[in-house]
């Protein structure tokens, strides 16, 4: 092993035990920093169990285009395929024409995550086989949704305390069990013209988010307007709701006048 002039090893000399236990005192916040300084820290990095809880990659499409540019050809896929499943909690990807090619076989090994993140990838779905059943958080924001996920609206999600939908086109809401447990919903910016009256059943729910007005690429005009039927049929059955967030609403002062009525503890935002 190589010495620094002072009598110490560089820390690019440590054996890999070693080397790993030094990223684990650092912390795992740290971890995904580390694994960008060089293919061996990638490796070690990504596949301790003590380091890696949570990723974020904030610009898919900037990772794939760096791979494809470099020698190491390291693209998102190769990131997942080092990914402890048994270690990551969470994971965030966000920012890229579609899904990377090769990310979705990878996203169903990681079956123990609590959080999950698949933002601005332009999806018309989940991808495929994704677990849902341990998540308590799930955002799927500004994709390309016209309906909820199949697999969303068949599996149980009783962990499921936190859903955004924002930024999609949805026009409906099923109701379901993923309904039940949750405490954060936003569903605004999409096409609801009335509140959907399936989230009567959120009894859970305590923010609901329903903004309105143009969506984020030029899909149109997102003009919710509240009726008193919306009022006394879904949010008065919302018994936990505390934070109502409904800016840019064409809903009539009336109908604003009853909601206060009916629901005087209520947060308007």
């Amino acid at each position: 092993m190589e010495e620094e002039p002072g009598g110490r090893p560089g820390i690019e000399e440590l054996p890999d035990p070693l080397l790993v236990d030094v990223l684990v005192l650092a912390g795992a916040r740290c971890s995904p920093a580390a694994a960008l300084v060089c293919q061996r820290w990638r490796r070690l990095a990504l596949s301790e169990p003590r380091l890696l809880a949570s990723l974020h990659v904030p610009r898919c499409s900037v990772v794939e285009r760096a791979g494809a540019t470099t020698a190491s050809r390291w693209r998102l896929s190769d990131l997942l395929a080092l990914a402890h499943p048994a270690a990551l909690r969470e994971l965030s990807l966000c920012g890229g024409a579609s899904l990377p090619e090769g990310s979705a076989a990878h996203l169903r090994r990681l079956s123990c995550l609590t959080s999950l993140t698949l933002r601005s990838l332009c999806l018309e779905d989940l991808p495929p086989g994704v677990a849902l059943t341990g998540l308590r958080e799930l955002d799927l924001s500004v994709n390309w949704l016209e309906q909820l996920p199949p697999a969303l609206v068949a599996a149980p999600c009783l962990a499921l305390t936190r859903l955004s939908l924002s930024r999609n086109h949805l026009a409906s809401l099923l109701a379901r069990p993923y309904l039940a447990g949750l405490r954060d919903l936003d569903i605004s910016l999409n096409w609801f013209h009335s509140l959907p009256r399936s989230l009567a059943d959120a009894t859970s729910l305590r923010r609901l988010v329903l903004w309105c007005g143009f969506t984020s690429v030029g899909w149109g005009w997102s003009a919710l307007e509240l009726s008193a039927g919306d009022v006394d049929h879904v949010l008065a059955r919302m018994h936990t709701l505390r934070t109502l967030e409904l800016r840019g609403s064409r809903t009539p002062p009336p109908v604003w006048d009853h909601l206060r009525r009916r629901l005087p503890g209520l947060q308007l935002v």
